[in-house]
């Protein structure tokens, strides 16, 4: 039986149909990211102004993998869809400014 209130630790590498999507957070604000993949949303989680995390997603093949992002208080940009497969990893950095990301849409 778990302690109560221990907290679960997150994987440091993907599962065997895993990707990982790494985030840098430059903004001066909170994020909350969801992972949109070939139709399917999962949500990422939070990231704090100033932290890097890495989530990990199922992938099914190869799939075409964009970051929406949300800030506290307003905004919102999602990236440009990239291919991944299994194994592999996508960086996004979140700017100070969500009109600084090239592939925001």
């Amino acid at each position: 039986m778990g302690r109560k209130g221990a907290c679960r630790r997150r994987p440091v590498a993907p599962g065997p149909d895993q990707a990982s999507v790494q985030v840098t957070n430059n903004a001066r604000s909170e994020v909350t990211l969801t992972a949109q993949i070939m139709g399917r949303r999962v949500r990422l989680g939070t990231l704090q102004p100033g932290r890097t995390e890495t989530y990990f997603v199922e992938i099914r093949g190869r799939e075409d993998v964009a970051v929406e992002i949300r800030m506290l208080g307003g905004g919102r940009c999602t990236t440009a869809p990239r291919p991944v497969s299994a194994g592999e990893r996508i960086n996004t950095i979140v700017p100070p400014d969500l009109s600084m990301m090239p592939d925001c849409r």
